[in-house]
């Protein structure tokens, strides 16, 4: 079989066990950081006894959110916006998760001494690393993807807004277009001198003769 049909196939495999090596990553990072990277023995049990119930809230919490699907060459707004969402889901019911694990007969809230700051701590972590990785994933795709050798058509834009941008983005990722765009025609004098993605907004509709000499 195919090697790249292969990994297509197990491709959400792959995405949940990155994540969950993440929600472990975060997790441990947080107690190291909220006591200045000096763990005992007490913490060390501590982590690999909530961990558990850690690791199956977010694996469901982050299904419901369905963040072991999409296409992460156009990770967005939007996944950045669900995957905070999930995020702030999963401490919340890690938090009542563990008052109901640790603090049973102890009183509401108590916690037996675990570390409170470490709720904060690890949704930080686990919100820039998942949405990290998805932008680092579109990074690498967009900057250092095989170039085309082919002569490509220069155009303008007209219109920086949403869909002029989209234009630019299919131009980008798709070089089967062959167009260039090199620049962004639109009369809202705020914009002119501007730059979308490194692409300048050059003028207003009347300037169009003048930028394409």
């Amino acid at each position: 079989m195919d090697l790249k049909k292969f990994i297509f196939k197990i491709r959400r495999l792959i995405t949940i066990a990155l994540h969950l090596v993440l929600v472990i990553l975060a997790y441990i990072l947080s107690f190291y950081l909220r006591f200045d990277f000096k763990l005992t023995e007490h913490y060390w049990q501590l982590i690999i006894s909530t961990l558990p119930i850690l690791i199956i809230i977010k694996f469901i919490i982050f299904a419901f959110f369905k963040l072991y699907s999409g296409l992460w060459r156009y990770a967005g707004i939007d996944d950045i916006w669900r995957i905070f969402k999930a995020n702030i889901l999963s401490s919340l019911c890690f938090f009542l998760a563990l008052d109901f694990y640790l603090g049973r007969n102890k009183g509401i809230f108590s916690f037996s001494g675990f570390p409170r700051s470490v709720f904060i701590i690890d949704f930080v972590f686990s919100l820039g690393f998942i949405s990290g990785i998805r932008f680092f994933n579109r990074l690498i795709r967009e900057k250092f993807r095989p170039e085309i050798r082919v002569k490509r058509r220069k155009v303008l834009v007209i219109g920086a807004g949403e869909a002029g941008i989209m234009v630019l983005k299919e131009t980008q990722l798709n070089p089967s277009t062959n167009l260039e765009v090199v620049g962004f025609i639109d009369d809202d004098n705020r914009k002119i001198g501007l730059r979308i993605q490194g692409v300048p907004i050059l003028g207003a509709v009347k300037d169009i003769p003048d930028i394409v000499k």
